[in-house]
């Protein structure tokens, strides 16, 4: 975040940089007995925007996959703090990247839509409102995917909302007019 407020920008670097400083970091506390350690690890990591074992991308998806969540989190972070500017770059970076990445369709989306719907309050529609048209428009893709089956039965209103989308779209039954006959069988 502080790098935000010095470049107004946050990028992939910059989020790769912080993870080499929590790597050092862990090793500092490296004489502790496994239990401090894990806690210190536990306490340097948190709820921040870096993980506790940082992955280590073997491919070009791989790096792509990470983004999009890293977006998520910086959105996340910088709804809890309230910094509005954060927040818009966070969904835009997050919607290029759901554009020319397809985000939908890498492994880890449902841990993408589980992150937005757990790490922010439910009337911040931002990025809920993304993710919900992904799942809508590209749910016969994603309904054998891993994960899937468990955000949606996770989010009810995530669910419902889908529902009720899915029912809209389809033409109403037709109703049998007042003057028809009634027919006795």
């Amino acid at each position: 975040m502080v790098h935000y407020f010095y470049h107004f920008d946050y990028s992939p670097d910059a989020l790769e940089r912080l993870r080499q400083t929590t790597k050092h970091t862990n090793i500092m506390v490296s004489d502790a007995s496994e239990k401090s350690r894990a806690t210190a690890k536990f306490l340097m990591t948190g709820n921040s925007i870096v993980p506790a074992d940082p992955p280590t991308p073997s491919s070009e998806l791989a790096a792509q996959e990470n983004h999009i969540i890293e977006h998520a989190k910086v959105f996340a972070m910088a709804v809890k703090y309230q910094v509005d500017g954060l927040r818009r770059l966070a969904v835009s970076k997050f919607k290029d990247a759901v554009e020319e990445d397809e985000a939908w369709i890498h492994d880890n989306f449902a841990q993408v839509v589980s992150t937005i719907f757990t790490s922010t309050p439910e009337d911040v529609k931002d990025l809920r409102d993304v993710a919900e048209e992904l799942l809508y428009t590209h749910f016969d893709d994603l309904k054998h995917k891993d994960g899937i089956e468990d955000v949606l039965c996770s989010f009810p209103r995530l669910t419902y909302t889908l529902l009720k989308r899915k029912s809209e779209k389809q033409s109403p039954a037709a109703t049998p007019s007042k003057n028809m006959r009634r027919h006795r069988w």
